[in-house]
Formats: C-alpha cells, sequence, structure tokens
C-alpha cells in the first residue's frame, strides 16, 4: 500500500463495525508480509490513521513495514471505541502526526506487540486559524488567530482507557513536543520480556 491518500481518516484502509436491529459486527484484518509507505489521512479535527483507521474492530498483523505515513491523528494506525490489535515482528519508521501519535492513537482500545522496531518517528504539532469569539456577546468578532498545537507522543499516544503491552521493543530517536516517545492518558501500559530498548528520544 503505497501513496495513498484520504480527504478524512485511513489513508489506506478504513476499517470499522457494523451495527443492524441492535446487533455489531466486527471487521478484521488479518495481514502478513504486507507494507504501507507514504499513505495520508488529512482529516483535521480528529480520527487520522495515515494507513489505518480502526473503530471496534480485531487486526492481527505479522511482519509488517510502516514508513512515512501521516496523520494529524495516529501518523501510521488510529485504533478506536475498542478495536483489538495483535502485531508481531512489526517496522514503524518516519511516521509523522501533526499532532498526536507520531505511530499510533489509541482511545478505548487494547494493543498487544511483540518484537517491533520503532525509530525515527514524529509528534510535530500544527497550527490552525480560528475565529475570535466576543466574550460578552459570543458572537464572532470577524477577527481570527494563529493557535499552535502541541505535537504529544512521538511515537504512541494511548488514551481513554486504552491499554498496551510491548514484548521485546526496540525504540530510537522518536520526537515530539511533549513525550518524545509515549502519551499514557487515562490508559495503561505494561512491558515485559528480557530485551526493550527505548533511546534519544527527544521532548
Amino acid at each position: 500500500f503505497d501513496s495513498n491518500l484520504a480527504s478524512k481518516q485511513g489513508g489506506a484502509i478504513y476499517l470499522a463495525a457494523s451495527s443492524d436491529n441492535n446487533t455489531t459486527t466486527r471487521s478484521s484484518i488479518n495481514a502478513s508480509y504486507v507494507s504501507f509507505t507514504s499513505n495520508t489521512a488529512n482529516q483535521v479535527v480528529q480520527y487520522g490513521g495515515g494507513a489505518l483507521y480502526c473503530s471496534n474492530v480485531v487486526l492481527k498483523l505479522d511482519n509488517i513495514i510502516f514508513d512515512g505515513n501521516r496523520a494529524i491523528f495516529g501518523g501510521a494506525i488510529s485504533l478506536y471505541s475498542g478495536s483489538e490489535l495483535t502485531a508481531e515482528k512489526i517496522t514503524f519508521t518516519h511516521n509523522i502526526a501533526d499532532h498526536q501519535g507520531g505511530v499510533m492513537y489509541t482511545s478505548k482500545s487494547t494493543v498487544s506487540f511483540k518484537d517491533i522496531t520503532v525509530k525515527g518517528n514524529k509528534a510535530t504539532g500544527f497550527t490552525a486559524t480560528e475565529d475570535v469569539i466576543d466574550e460578552v456577546t459570543g458572537e464572532l468578532t470577524g477577527e481570527a488567530v494563529e493557535i499552535y498545537n502541541e505535537g504529544v507522543g512521538g511515537a504512541f499516544f494511548f488514551n481513554s482507557s486504552s491499554y498496551a503491552i510491548f514484548d521485546t521493543l526496540n525504540a530510537d530517536g522518536n520526537i515530539a513536543d511533549n513525550a518524545g516517545f509515549i502519551m499514557i492518558n487515562v490508559s495503561e501500559l505494561e512491558i515485559t520480556g528480557e530485551s526493550n530498548t527505548i533511546k534519544n528520544s527527544q521532548a
């Protein structure tokens, strides 16, 4: 999957559960030996997922490369609404989030990684123009200001009751304005195994 573009979310793949008559059917992906390179999701407000956007789905990934993908949230992957990811032998390099999670952004999701390489990813931050509202009248003034939104979580941003486990992690040179490697917000992280390295992160 190379150089795909989405105007909203999921530059290469958008995957979500479906509901019918109060019954929810979850979608799934089982992929091996696949590369996701230079994919982009352009939605500014939320969601993102430069390569993959997933909502309430099950993913199993093995021997996958994510390189040079970009989005506002989750440069490579965004997981929402109870999604479950199991991944082994994964490489994340040079992915960029313009706000949160250079590699991945999660909300209320579960992630299990084994034997992963995470190098040179960034959460860069971005500037947006916002209309000025009069504090007294509550109406627009016709003026606008530029607001800088900081980059958070150079590699990972685990949010809103997410759970993540890393087993055998090699991380190097990930960068953000805040939390050079990982941001954990109302979530849980476990790092296990005999060989885990996190170095040269910058914030």
